[in-house]
């Protein structure tokens, strides 16, 4: 089973402490990618420093990027503004320091726009998409992945969500339940995405997402439950879509709220 996370607290790669506990919890978590967030603060050589040891520990980094706005394409230069930096980067880093993904967290579905017309919101979305992805495979030929709402797994966004999938190697389904089977649960939002991708004929293309940092619904993280509770689903979800094709792996949202979780849960899934 492939375990991802994120890391948007790109400031911590600052602190060699941090680092060392960050990438120390990493390789005893089994985590083999981390999408880490492309700040404009954070200089080129801190992202090769940190990478360079991640690579020693047999993880890779992904560039994490995106801004809800961005799924339009007036918004596109922002993009191409972060595009540029990694192709930039990865010409003047070593193999062990280089990137080796690209990940996207747009999120478009939190906004008003989506609630009014969200066919035309994909819309948008997707000639963003088409043009990243263009770009990915064209100059940095690296894993091109993305996060995407649960909401896409309504059929009335079949089309769009297929080619979604279809331009990405990977997308990480933000199917934030805390329990995997049942109504509403987990295996209610993935099901569909396994199902699309397996006939699109798209080999270790799911992955499915797990939160653990604080929210008002206690049903989306395993913030009050404890790292028991979460590490005893991520088995669950491996153990119901490994056989799947499609299936490729979790991911645990974010590092910053799953290292300081509690390991005993103080209730019940």
């Amino acid at each position: 089973m492939s375990r991802r996370t994120w890391l948007w607290q790109a400031a911590d790669l600052s602190d060699a402490v941090l680092v060392k506990q960050h990438l120390s919890f990493c390789s005893q978590k089994n985590v083999s990618v981390i999408y880490l967030f492309l700040s404009n603060p954070i200089s080129d050589q801190t992202y090769r420093d940190f990478i360079r040891e991640a690579s020693a520990l047999n993880i890779k980094i992904h560039a994490a990027i995106g801004e809800k706005t961005w799924y339009h394409p007036n918004n596109y230069h922002y993009i191409q503004e972060k595009l540029l930096r990694v192709k930039d980067y990865q010409s003047a880093s070593a193999t062990e320091e280089l990137f080796t993904g690209i990940h996207f967290d747009i999120e478009p579905h939190t906004l008003d726009e989506w609630k009014t017309n969200p066919h035309q919101v994909l819309k948008d979305w997707l000639t963003n998409i088409q043009s990243y992805s263009s770009f990915v495979k064209g100059y940095l030929g690296i894993e091109l992945s993305a996060a995407l709402p649960l909401a896409l797994k309504n059929e009335d966004f079949s089309l769009a969500t297929s080619e979604i999938i279809r331009l990405h190697d990977k997308v990480a389904i933000m199917a934030y339940r805390n329990f995997v089977e049942g109504p509403d649960s987990v295996a209610s939002i993935v099901d569909p995405f396994i199902a699309l991708a397996n006939k699109l004929g798209k080999p270790k293309s799911i992955i499915v997402g797990q939160e653990t940092k604080p929210l008002k619904e206690d049903k989306l993280t395993y913030a009050h439950l404890g790292e028991a509770a979460l590490l005893r689903n991520l088995e669950l979800i491996n153990n119901r879509y490994h056989s799947y094709a499609s299936y490729e792996g979790v991911a645990v949202h974010s590092l910053e709220y799953w290292e300081p979780l509690p390991c005993n849960p103080t209730t019940q899934v």
